[in-house]
């Protein structure tokens, strides 16, 4: 169910914003999007940092003059702090999505809050306070850990399932026409564990672990989109309009 929540200070800590309203915003739901006519949307990529795939996507990005969001696994992070730094350094965005890479839906409350202190922990000082579950999966006891650490919960609106499309084209096409004013769009520069979950949602397609199909697609279609659409960090879509959240 999608609900539209007005929009909050995006990637402050709880103290720093309306704490009923942010409340709201976890028990409701994921944020997915905004409601905002203008041309703009968020590319958010998932399970990095990549020691070789990261840096060739930075250099696609700033090619288009992009801005990002990157939600980064924390194990990686710490075996690659100096592209956690580049990310940052480039004016990309930096958020959590857990230490380890569980199913949130499949870990206990205490066990939630470990993962996202550590990864926290391993992203700083670089990261805001925005928290990519794992696979996609939240509750709303997940949704409220999360708030109580202090992020807000991130979904997306496009999933083109880049981890296991392995053509360009059939993906840029997707990309292309689903890109619309305010959404969220979920990619990968790294694919967890392998594509083979040991905490996480039965896999019945095996994973394209090259991300080169996932970078020339989205060349494709930034040289398609980047005259008419402007793609921003998560927090400044944030603060274009009413936020949209999906249970």
């Amino acid at each position: 169910m999608r609900t539209k929540i007005p929009a909050t200070a995006a990637g402050a800590s709880v103290g720093e914003s309306d704490v009923a309203l942010r409340l709201a915003v976890a028990l409701r739901g994921a944020i997915v999007g905004v409601e905002t006519s203008e041309p703009m949307a968020a590319l958010t990529f998932d399970d990095g940092p990549h020691p070789e795939y990261t840096p060739r996507l930075l250099a696609l990005l700033e090619r288009y003059d992009v801005r990002a969001t990157f939600f980064l696994v924390g194990e990686a992070a710490v075996q690659h702090p100096q592209l956690v730094r580049e990310i940052v350094e480039r004016g990309h965005i930096v958020g959590n999505h857990s230490w380890s890479h569980p199913s949130f839906t499949m870990i206990t409350s205490p066990e939630r809050r470990r993962e996202l202190h550590r990864c926290q922990a391993a992203l700083s000082p670089h990261a805001a306070h925005l928290f990519r579950p794992p696979y996609g999966d939240h509750s709303r006891a997940a949704r409220r850990d999360a708030h109580w650490c202090g992020h807000e919960v991130i979904g997306w609106s496009l999933d083109v399932h880049d981890w296991c499309e392995g053509d360009r084209d059939t993906l840029a096409s997707a990309l292309t026409t689903g890109i619309r004013p305010g959404g969220i769009v979920l990619l990968h520069d790294a694919i967890h564990d392998q594509g083979s979950p040991t905490l996480g949602p039965a896999v019945t397609r095996a994973a394209v672990l090259d991300r080169s199909v996932m970078i020339g697609a989205l060349d494709l279609t930034l040289e398609r989109l980047a005259a008419q659409m402007q793609f921003v960090t998560v927090p400044e879509l944030m603060r274009c309009g009413p936020l949209v959240t999906q249970t």
